[in-house]
């Protein structure tokens, strides 16, 4: 009875609390009756406890295993039997049920968490009232309330401009403000505060919620639509205030000492004026021009080049022309020009450290120039095929000769391949080693014929120096021997048959017949008699003479030769005598 009545007090003190008992299943932020009990509840007002009074027990039980054992365990109640002991243990105080005071199975509208120690968010209530959100990680079931955000909705949307109704909204996800931002803020969220805006009359500083641009301009020393540049080097009013245009930054009062206007206001620094004689350096404020001139070194009307190059004086103070930059003497050694601005070709020959190496006006090359190199102003390669790699200065030839196969002034031409060892004068590109075998000529462009012996042929003028191919004969063997020749082979200048004459020829180059009546057509080469008789009816030495008698026979014998011929004539006079 002392349990019940406890029990009993502790609920009507929830209730006249404004806060449902624990064991109801719904409950509401305001109020003084639950809105609805467990199943395992007897009474709709929530006032019977779950155990029964005499055993001691709860009202219905289950059985658990954890790990590897069966235990019994409260349902759907705010009690749990404590395993060890044996004893109905409370709930924590979040929970509807629970397995122990370390992990409750399901807690009560507006609380969530492992034992349902943490309060929902500014969830929007359902239904009935009752607040819920996830019991593991508490994101809201139905939403946020106006004015928070976040899964959880614990987050206030800050900076909000209220509604018609005065009611702050922003999206629950999101945190972008529905109505815009309250005076003094922008962005989407409001979280951004609207810098160096000038406030209105009534002290209110106003800037664009998306944009940024401040309404009413820029406080003093800043500009631009959202007025987030400095007024750089403004000169101050009398009263100390830097003032400049909002809109393009142009200073009121002109720039401080030492800049001037470029490209932006007062964003660029004086050259290398000469100080004033309060050591001040000024300059014009718009093209930046130095009032007093330049300082030692520089040059140009806004005394921004310098005269680097230039040789110092005896004082050691290096000066030049203040508008043109040209230097009043002569530029320190490996420059010249006007301005000394340009340096000696490095390829120029030094023969003293301290000397200039190029002339000061045009550049050139005073000593020469390094090997390898050539022209006025030693910018020019010698060709890789020069010997040494050495050649004149101005010309650029070669002056030491070639690289073995190459020719020419500056050797800029191939000895003909044909040319023995690839060798050839300079200038004229002449074999002055001869040719290779089978070519001919100064530079061994023509071939000696095919008929020369071994294509072996003198180098200037082709003759076939070591004779001919058999069958060949004349200076380049361009001639053929006579195919009467034996073996048709014959004396290379001559064209002589040496060995003889093929069958039934004679003469030097076998050029004649032996006659029919010559036994077997043989005669002698040299002088044409037949060596072997005549045939049947014929006599004498050329077998010119037939057997028969008289005047006739001797004619026809005599005709057979050139001997013959005369004496027919003799003997033809001597009768045309007799007969007379």
């Amino acid at each position: 009875m002392a349990i019940l009545f406890c029990l009993l007090f502790s609920v009507h003190i929830a209730l006249t609390a404004g806060d449902c008992p624990r064991q109801c299943r719904i409950s509401t932020r305001s109020g003084s009756t639950c809105c609805t009990c467990g199943s395992e509840w007897l009474t709709t007002e929530c006032k019977q406890k779950c155990l029964d009074e005499e055993k001691l027990y709860c009202y219905y039980c289950i059985r658990l295993r954890y790990p590897n054992n069966w235990y019994d365990n409260c349902s759907g109640c705010h009690e749990y039997v404590n395993q060890t002991t044996g004893e109905c243990k409370s709930c924590p105080d979040g929970c509807v049920s629970c397995f122990d005071n370390t992990f409750c199975y399901e807690c009560i509208n507006g609380y969530y968490g492992i034992n349902c120690n943490k309060k929902c968010g500014n969830c929007v209530p359902g239904i009935l009232g009752e607040v819920k959100c996830n019991r593991v990680i508490g994101t809201c079931t139905n939403g946020c309330l106006d004015g928070y955000y976040s899964p959880r909705c614990d987050r206030v949307c800050e900076n909000c401009k209220p509604d018609n109704q005065g009611v702050v909204k922003c999206d629950s996800d999101s945190d972008i403000c529905t109505n815009g931002c309250v005076d003094g803020y922008y962005s989407p969220r409001c979280d951004r505060v609207c810098e160096n805006c000038k406030p209105d009359n009534q002290g209110v500083v106003k800037c664009d919620s998306d944009s940024w641009t401040c309404t009413n301009g820029c406080v003093d020393g800043y500009y631009s639509p959202r007025c987030d540049r400095v007024c750089r080097h403004c000169k101050p009013d009398i009263q100390s205030i830097v003032k400049c245009a909002s809109d393009s930054g142009t200073c009121i009062n002109g720039c401080i000492d030492g800049y001037y206007t470029y490209s932006l206001p007062c964003d660029s620094v004086c050259g290398h004026c000469l100080p004033d004689n309060f050591n001040i350096v000024k300059c014009q404020q718009y093209t930046g021009d130095c009032e007093k001139g330049c300082a030692d070194s520089y040059f140009g009307r806004r005394c921004n080049q310098k005269c680097e190059k230039c040789l110092p004086d005896n004082k050691g103070a290096v000066t030049c022309d203040i508008l043109t930059g040209n230097c009043p003497n002569v530029c320190i050694a490996g420059y010249f020009g006007k301005t000394c601005n340009k340096t000696c070709n490095s390829n120029c020959f030094d023969s003293n450290i301290n000397t200039d190496v190029c002339d000061i006006m045009s550049g050139k090359c005073l000593y020469g120039c390094v090997s390898g190199w050539f022209g006025d102003t030693c910018n020019e390669t010698c060709s890789d095929t020069c010997s040494k790699k050495s050649c004149s200065r101005k010309s650029g030839f070669c002056d030491n000769g070639c690289v073995q196969g190459w020719y020419g002034d500056t050797c800029n031409k191939t000895c003909s391949d044909i040319c023995s060892l690839s060798s050839c004068n300079q200038h004229s590109g002449f074999c002055v080693k001869g040719c290779v075998s089978g070519w001919y000529g100064d530079t061994c462009n023509e071939t000696c014929t095919d008929t020369c012996l071994f294509s072996s042929c003198n180098q200037k003028s082709g003759f076939c120096e070591k004779g001919c191919v058999s069958g060949w004969y004349g200076d380049t063997c361009k001639e053929s021997c006579s195919s009467t020749c034996y073996a048709k082979s014959c004396d290379q200048y001559s064209g002589r048959c040496y060995n003889g004459c093929a069958s039934a020829y004679y003469g030097d180059t076998c050029e004649f017949n032996c006659v029919d009546t010559c036994k077997e057509r043989v005669c002698d080469r040299e002088t044409s008699k037949c060596l072997q008789g005549c045939v049947t009816g014929y006599q004498g030495a050329f077998c010119n003479i037939t057997m028969e008698t008289g005047i006739d026979s001797v004619v026809v014998g005599i005709t057979s030769s050139l001997a013959g011929v005369i004496i027919l004539l003799v003997f033809a006079l001597i009768i045309w005598f007799i007969r007379r």
